[in-house]
């Protein structure tokens, strides 16, 4: 076991040694930094999903609307806050073609 020792830079040193920076998280900020992961996660695999459907595989058009499901989570005036509902598919406005969101 090693003894620990405070760094303060404001007394000089003879000899540059390495510095161990430890951290003093709290239990609890591991676990809102783990979920925060896993919400921007989440974010960012529904915008490369919009991202690559976003245009139409029988016209070509660009003018594809994503299919979203009622479950949405509702905000304090109880209005939906975007990006929230379950994507599970994608209409084309041009050719009326849809497709599933998760097609290979």
């Amino acid at each position: 076991m090693s003894t620990l020792k405070i760094h303060r830079p404001d007394q000089a040193h003879t000899a540059v040694q390495p510095v161990d920076i430890l951290s003093f998280r709290r239990p609890w900020e591991n676990r809102q930094r783990q979920q925060l992961d896993e919400a921007t996660l989440r974010a960012l695999s529904r915008a490369k999903k919009i991202r690559d459907n976003s245009e139409c595989p029988c016209c070509n058009s660009a003018s594809v609307v994503p299919i979203e499901l009622d479950n949405a989570i509702l905000n304090r005036n109880r209005l939906p806050i975007p990006g929230t509902s379950t994507l599970v598919g994608f209409h084309c406005t041009i050719c009326e073609n849809e497709w599933p969101a998760d097609r290979s």
